[in-house]
This record gives C-alpha cells, structure tokens and sequence, in this order.
C-alpha cells in the first residue's frame, strides 16, 4: 500500500506497518491516523486551529502532545536544512580565495580510452577534443593551485581520478598521489577514489590502491553477453573475461567492491540478472543508473520503466534480506536516498556545490565532469582566472518539483537535464519517474530494518568520517 498527497507519502514497509515520510522535510515518521491528521493541516493551520478540527476525532491531549513531538521534530530538521542550505548557498567569492570552502580535487587524468562503450558521454574519452594525457608538470601546477586555496581547517579532503580510462596515465596517477601524500597526509585525512573500466590493472596499481585505501568503482553493465556488447575493446574484443580478471585482482585486497550499472533499452528485462551475475564473480555493490543519451536505440522509454518496477522491488527485499544476514552484497542506489536523509544531508553532485575543483588535463576548470567539453560549462584555468559567477551557480528549483514529495531526496541530475531538454534546472521526466521509484524501495528498507532492529541503522547508513 502506499499513497502521496502533495509533500507526503504514505507506505507499508515489508511486514505491512505504515509509514508517512514528509518530503519537505526529509523525514520519515510512524503513521497512524492522528498523525497524518495534523500533517495534513500544520502547514496552513495555526496549533490551536488543529487542536479545534480534530476535536471531534481525538482527545485534546493526545492532539497537543502528538502536535509538539512532530513540530520538535520538524523544527530540528528544518534548523540542520537551513544551516546546510546556507553554506551552500551563501558563500562569497573572498571565501574560496581564503582558503574557507575548498575541499575537494576532481583530476581527469586521462582523455583517451581503450575501451567504445556504445553510450559514452565522453566521446570516447576525449570529451569531443583531441586525446591528450595529464602530464606531470600540469598535474603538478593543479595540485599547487588547490593546495593553495584549500580549506585549512578541514578535517578531510576528497580527491578523485577520472577519463576516459584514468589507468592510462598510470605514471601521473602515481605521482599525484605521492605528491598530495606529502602535502597533506600528516595534517588531513585524504579519501581517494577512482573510477576504472577494470582491464587495466597489474600489482603495482593494486598496491597503490590499498596502501592509500582507494574507494575504487568499476564500470560494469552485467553478464557476459551484455558487458561486451556495450563496453567493447576499441578493436571489438569483449570486456567480460578481462575484468572479471580484475575483479579476482582486486579481491585480494577489498572485501567490498562496487561496480556501476549503466541501463540501456536493450538490457532493462535483464537487470536482475545481471545483478545477480556480479554478485557471483565477486562484486558486492551495484549502483543502477539509466543511461543519458538522445540516441532512440538506447534510452529508457516509460514501458521501459514498467518493466524496471518488479525487479527493483525484488532487488530491494534481497537487499534487506542481505543485511540482515549480514551479506555483504547490496544495491548501493537502493540505500543512498535512505543515507542521506538518515544523515539530514543531500544527494548532490559537484556542479552545485562550492567546495570542488574539477580540472582537465590542460588545466581547464568545469563545473560537471560530464559536461566536460561544453563550453558554456568551462569556468576558468587554473593559469589564468576562474569566474566564479559561472563556478557558483546556486541551484533553482523548477515549478514542476515544487509540489513533489520526493524534492528533498531527488538527485536531478543537471546533465540529464541539459542533454534531454537543454536546460539543467527542468527535469527530465523519465529520470524523475525512476528516482521516485528507487527512493521509494530506499524507504520501505529503511523502515523495515527500522521495525526489525532501529539499533542497525547507525550501522547501515551512518556516513564514515574518512
């Protein structure tokens, strides 16, 4: 059973106890009938006015003492909003020079590929320009301009290396890491990630990986037919045996490895399966994403969608089931919506944050490192000035998602946004139709482990300091 009215949703979790998350406040509350009586009316009503409406229905007591538990409630989410809406939002210029908002360094190491995946967003790699590889002297000069305008008072930095094929540039990935490593190590945490196609790889990588404790993703569509079809070898070869090489690589040092599922109109029927065939050669974390293109062949249609709908719900019990059980093997995009609101945060991408520098291997700064090569999202170079009326854009809310009770949740991604209607701030229906979907199975997890045992939660969703 579920339901929504305007900001609400209403659901059962899997052992049929209701639930009512309030999408305006990304939280989520026991449902019972008194309750969702005063939700219905708190936002246009004063106290006394409820009080006096659903006389009739409930003892005056229980209406006052339920009322100040939920405006409680809602009052301490509302605060945590508004004071993570305003570091977001209202930051000045002085405070990136400063040295008061920069966390985070994003390097496209590499804009060559060995791989022609059927829908890559970057041409092959190269992002629509000539190939080209970071060298070490820019690699260098990107690591100085971040270190010099980095937050001193961070606890933490994140630094993320990205292509094409990043393992490419195996010599300049090295050195960078040695270079932030003395830099910083002795004074922040420093989280590494990566994201590989998985057929390059030999000890050396492998060793830097774990010494530094990279957070590594795979690129990986599923089961044999599927992965060489869609992200061949440029000579045509399949991928399938090369990175279940790796994957087997990769276990002697990780017991969680996390791979990224693209869904394209072909593959949607077969999704499960292939959840479960990389469940079976040893990943443990699938993240399930639509594809982005404009191509009639490959994207998802509404059919489509239907199609998705039981297999995601099948998906989301395994996934509970798995951690009860203690399984290591999950859905990430089936809990991510749930972890953020868990941890009154957002699901954003750096294209509207304040904290980021993402560079290309000339130097170039964007905002979104899938629009890398558009210029009208080219904000600067680290040799010359950055524009920061381009870099800090603040999001907009479009008219259509006012009223949605999944906005505080919803991703919106602005790159779907841009390449469906060419425009980063209207949605783009298909993807808000399959969010609403993933965040709906996120709730009903959620709520189910919380009747199972609230103690497991912390356990499951709470964010890692490093």
């Amino acid at each position: 059973m579920n339901s929504t009215s305007s900001n609400l949703y209403k659901f059962s979790n899997y052992k049929d106890k209701k639930f009512i998350f309030i999408g305006k406040y990304n939280t989520l509350l026991e449902h019972t009938d008194l309750v969702e009586d005063i939700l219905m009316l708190l936002p246009s009503h004063k106290e006394e006015e409820i009080i006096g409406m659903l006389g009739n229905k409930y003892s005056n007591i229980n209406v006052r003492d339920q009322m100040k538990i939920i405006k409680e409630w809602i009052s301490t989410i509302k605060m945590d909003n508004e004071k993570r809406d305003d570091l977001h939002n209202n930051v000045r210029e002085e405070d990136w020079y400063n040295g008061k908002l920069l966390t985070s360094l994003w390097l496209n190491i590499s804009h060559d590929c060995n791989l022609n995946c059927i829908y890559c967003y970057g041409d092959g790699g190269n992002y629509g320009r000539s190939k080209k590889l970071m060298t070490m002297e820019s690699a260098k000069k990107i690591i100085d301009y971040w270190f010099k305008y980095l937050d001193k008072d961070c606890k933490k930095v994140n630094v993320v290396f990205f292509g094409g094929e990043p393992l490419m540039n195996k010599k300049v990935l090295f050195f960078a890491v040695n270079y932030i490593n003395e830099l910083l190590k002795k004074e922040k945490i420093i989280n590494y990630a990566l994201t590989t196609n998985a057929t390059i790889m030999d000890e050396e990588i492998l060793e830097l990986f774990a010494k530094n404790r990279f957070n590594i993703t795979l690129s990986m569509d599923g089961e044999k037919k599927i992965q060489d079809k869609n992200r061949p070898y440029i000579s045509g070869k399949g991928t399938f045996d090369k990175v279940k090489e790796t994957i087997g690589f990769l276990k002697k040092y990780y017991t969680t490895l996390t791979a990224r599922l693209t869904l394209t109109h072909e593959n949607v029927s077969k999704l499960k399966k292939s959840v479960e065939s990389l469940w079976e050669i040893g990943i443990t974390h699938v993240a399930c994403e639509m594809v982005c293109s404009t191509n009639e062949n490959l994207r998802l249609t509404k059919e489509d969608l239907e199609i998705l709908k039981p297999q995601i719900h099948d998906l989301a019990k395994i996934t509970y089931k798995h951690i009860l059980n203690n399984d290591n093997r999950q859905i990430s995009t089936l809990l991510k919506y749930a972890k953020a609101m868990h941890n009154h945060s957002c699901n954003e991408c750096t294209f509207f944050s304040k904290n980021s520098l993402m560079v290309e291997p000339d130097g170039e700064i964007f905002k979104c490192h899938r629009l890398i090569g558009e210029e009208e999202f080219l904000v600067g170079n680290i040799s010359t000035e950055m524009n920061w009326s381009k870099y800090a854009q603040d999001k907009k809310v479009d008219s259509k998602c006012t009223s949605c009770w999944a906005k505080s949740m919803c991703f919106n991604c602005p790159q779907v946004n841009y390449i469906y209607n060419k425009d980063l701030y209207t949605p783009y229906d298909l993807s808000c139709e399959f969010t609403k979907m993933m965040i709906k199975e996120n709730l009903s997890i959620y709520a189910s482990l919380y009747e199972k045992d609230p103690k497991i939660l912390n356990k499951i969703y709470k964010l890692q300091v490093s």
